[in-house]
């Protein structure tokens, strides 16, 4: 598959920015969540397909955040993305 346009990759970076958990939920899954979801419109389909395929640093620190538990202490806000940036500067 090719690569998603690079605006549909900035728009999947700002929604990963104002999301974080919701977007990394998307990416493990490859997917919406099922079921009936109030607390947020969902993305558009090619969006959620940016979400998915992005492989820029920003959208590959959301897969980081999940696969690498984050220590209570190191996680602001309990947030993937604020997670993966406390655990990749360095000590």
């Amino acid at each position: 598959d090719a690569d998603p346009a690079p605006d549909l990759v900035a728009a999947a970076e700002r929604h990963a920015a104002a999301y974080p958990e919701r977007a990394a939920s998307i990416r493990r899954t490859g997917r919406l969540p099922y079921g009936e979801v109030r607390y947020f419109d969902p993305p558009e389909a090619a969006l959620v397909k940016a979400l998915v395929a992005g492989r820029t640093p920003a959208l590959a620190a959301l897969d980081r955040a999940v696969a690498e538990p984050c220590p209570v202490r190191a996680c602001p806000g309990g947030s993937p993305t604020a997670c993966a940036q406390v655990m990749s500067v360095p000590d």
